[in-house]
């Protein structure tokens, strides 16, 4: 058994090996279909184990020192599955994924100390696990000093802070500094703006890809910066860029011509910056969830979403060439009714789809950052909404993708 999983192991990597050294061997007709019956990963009424353990981001996914995977997409509070494969993950009651305290009532913009949802996570050793944090800031919850539209989307500030694990991925923290300030990532420039006509900064980070580049190891990522009025920042998805994963400052963005863009920098801790200095230029616009680099396609995959004469669904984009820069037009994967729900009423019968993710259960190394031909499309499903309901009844699901070359 032992001897089976390495050659399988020691296959795919050959093969991700290869394909990163065969540049004329990239498909030019990619396509992602999906081949199978949707499957139950995480259903909330049996497995949650209290009230807020909802599936409320993409699901990714790590491995420990020991080999056990450990899947999550949740916020402060929630917990991991955690299983010898992806196949087998269930829920683990036993410790929350973070005891960090939900947001005070003295929580502010520039304390991007708020609303937590865990990302991104990276391992090395399967030990100490690095990752990073969606953080919102909801100016709604302080109507009188800080949204005075009343409106939840111009008054949502997200940025990106630092995570760590010391114990195997069991729990997580924000990362602090010595001055007790929570460690910065990747942060727009500019302050929150309580008369914003629409939501800005950056939010939602993609799992973490590594590469070899000139003898040395970067680690890239993808996340969506939201534009708005009165800034230089234009929307669209950034690529990032570290040389040093387990230090949060080592993150650059591509800026058109090289990774140049120090992402870590605030008005609110450099009272005479100069925002236009700290732009990214996005290399593609719609809102990235997932990637991974296939190695059937020897592209990579990255999972968006797409919305059209308001319909929703979920998409994917490859990459043209090697540096990850240049993309092509989304293909759609699979419609969703999540517009439908929103707007549904109670008793309509009407379920959702949001946050999917491409996981592939055979990928090698400890960070999932790889897929093949058969990997899974996961997502959320809004279960309709019933009479005494409330927003906590969602499920994890999994159908699987077949990936093939059109050439």
């Amino acid at each position: 058994m032992k001897k089976t999983l390495i050659s399988v192991i020691s296959t795919f990597i050959l093969s991700v090996s290869a394909a990163h050294a065969d540049e004329n061997a990239i498909c030019k007709n990619p396509l992602i279909r999906i081949a199978g019956q949707r499957e139950v990963v995480y259903n909330y009424k049996t497995d949650h184990c209290n009230r807020v353990d909802v599936p409320d981001t993409p699901a990714m996914a790590f491995k420990d020192a020991h080999g056990k995977v450990h899947l999550f997409n949740g916020i402060t509070g929630s917990f991991a599955s955690v299983g010898s494969s992806l196949n087998d993950v269930h829920r683990d009651c036993d410790q929350s994924l973070s005891t960090d305290d939900q947001p005070e009532n003295k929580a502010t913009p520039a304390s991007f100390d708020n609303w937590k949802w865990f990302r991104s996570p990276w391992t090395n050793d399967g030990k100490t696990v690095y990752g990073l944090i969606h953080n919102e800031f909801h100016g709604w919850e302080k109507p009188d000093q800080y949204c005075p539209s009343g409106k939840e989307n111009p008054c949502l500030y997200p940025n990106v802070t630092a995570s760590i694990s010391t114990d195997g991925g069991k729990t997580f923290r924000a990362l602090k500094d010595s001055k007790g300030q929570v460690v910065l990532a990747l942060v727009t420039p500019y302050a929150y703006n309580k008369d914003a006509n629409k939501q800005a900064g950056i939010r939602a980070p993609t799992n973490i890809i590594s590469k070899q580049e000139n003898g040395k190891t970067y680690y890239f990522l993808l996340a969506s910066n939201r534009g708005a009025k009165g800034i230089a920042q234009k929307g669209g998805t950034c690529l990032y860029r570290s040389d040093d994963v387990t230090d949060p400052s080592h993150w650059r963005a591509w800026d058109g011509k090289g990774f140049n863009v120090v992402v870590n920098a605030t008005v609110y801790r450099q009272k005479d910056l100069d925002p236009t200095q700290h732009i990214c230029k996005p290399v593609f616009g719609q809102p990235p969830s997932s990637w991974t680099y296939n190695t059937v396609l020897k592209e990579y995959v990255a999972i968006v979403g797409t919305k059209d004469s308001g319909d929703q669904s979920f998409a994917y984009v490859t990459s043209k060439g090697k540096d990850m820069t240049h993309w092509s037009k989304p293909k759609t994967l699979m419609q969703t009714t999540f517009a439908q729900f929103h707007a549904s009423r109670k008793g309509s019968g009407v379920s959702g789809q949001t946050y999917p993710s491409l996981l592939d259960p055979t990928s090698p190394g400890m960070n999932f950052e790889y897929s093949g031909a058969h990997p899974y499309l996961y997502f959320t499903r809004f279960n309709p909404k019933v009479k005494h309901g409330d927003w906590h009844n969602r499920d994890l699901i999994r159908v699987p993708l077949e990936v093939s070359c059109g050439n």
